[in-house]
Formats: C-alpha cells, structure tokens, sequence
C-alpha cells in the first residue's frame, strides 16, 4: 500500500529557508567514509539538520601535502585544516575540554576529533554560519562557512558576516534577446585607433 500523506511525498525542505546566515538551534551528526565508498569521496561528512529537518553536509579530507610547494607552506596548510575539525570539536566538548597533546599526525589528528564529535554531539544544539561561498568564489549553493562557522546554541552569539562571505546566491546573468529589428544608429561610429597586431 501506498500512503499519499506520506512524509516521502512532502517534498524537499531547504536549509535554513535559503537564507545565507546564522543557522540557530540545529543539532550535527558525523560519518566517516566507509571502505565500500569511492577514495574521492570525503573523509568525514559533517552533516547538519535545522529545525525544519533540512540538511547541509560538509566534506573533510585529510590532508595531502602540496609536493610542488616547500615544508613551510604545507605545515601552514595542514594547521589550518587540522583549526577547522578543533573548532568543530570545541564547539562540542566545551571551552575548558583538555584534547590530547601526544597527537602524531594530522590524519590522527582527524580521527580523535571527529571520533570526539561523534561520541558527544548527540542531544546537543548549536548554532552555525552559512553563506554562499566567498566574494573570491561564489556559489549557487548554500553552505557552511569554512572558517569559524559553529558555536554552542545556549549562549549570546558570536558569529558574524565577514567581509568575504557572499551573502546573496548568486545567479545567471538574464539571457540577451534578440528581436531582429533593425536600428539606425543615432551617431556615426568611428574607427578604432588601438593596434591589435
């Protein structure tokens, strides 16, 4: 039997309306990828639901050196990746949280943290920040911020706009039409005096 009131026909819920901004009071889950899954396929998959039930995921990849860049460079990188899976775990564990400090790799690194996540988010909320991508990359799809982007629900906010998330999805450009009407132009046009060659 089929139920036509089902929830399967209800249709799709958008995250946080469409809105670019603060998500409040949603609650976070995390998976890793399974050994079936394809190698180009995240990580870790940090999915979040907003009070509707709608859903935003975002990829984790461990980190892969730059070959073409030197040790400095790739030490910076891989700090700031491992930044964005402890802010994630902060927001879960807590300001005062010790992690661990005898830490070998960064691909440890990824799997205490979101082993972190994962064990202690459940029942919790919290708040994080979307945009559509950056004013240097823009996009046409929601998404979480890449940095600072999650905070515990159950305190005054402290995420912001910064100066480089897109707020507004972007769109096409509206299509020129074109009628055929002839026109007489109102000035003579005069001849370029660039030099191409």
């Amino acid at each position: 039997m089929i139920d036509l009131n089902g929830k399967q026909f209800e249709g799709t819920a958008i995250f946080n309306s469409g809105q670019a901004g603060l998500a409040t009071n949603v609650t976070i889950s995390v998976n890793k990828r399974q050994v079936d899954e394809p190698e180009n396929y995240p990580d870790y998959k940090l999915a979040v639901k907003d009070s509707a039930g709608a859903e935003i995921t975002q990829g984790f990849y461990y980190f892969t050196p730059n070959p073409d860049k030197d040790e400095d460079y790739n030490q910076k990188r891989s700090t700031q990746e491992v930044s964005r899976v402890l802010h994630l775990a902060r927001a879960v564990m807590g300001a005062d949280y010790a992690f661990p400090t005898n830490i070998g790799s960064v691909k440890e690194a990824y799997d205490v943290l979101f082993g972190l996540v994962n064990d202690n988010a459940e029942g919790k909320s919290f708040n994080v920040f979307v945009t559509y991508g950056t004013t240097f990359r823009p996009s046409k799809y929601l998404g979480i911020r890449y940095f600072d982007y999650i905070e515990p629900a159950d305190g005054p906010t402290r995420l912001r706009v910064k100066n480089a998330d897109s707020m507004e999805r972007i769109s096409a450009d509206a299509p020129i039409v074109m009628d055929n009407t002839p026109t007489t132009p109102t000035t003579p046009s005069t001849p370029s005096t660039e030099n191409w060659g």
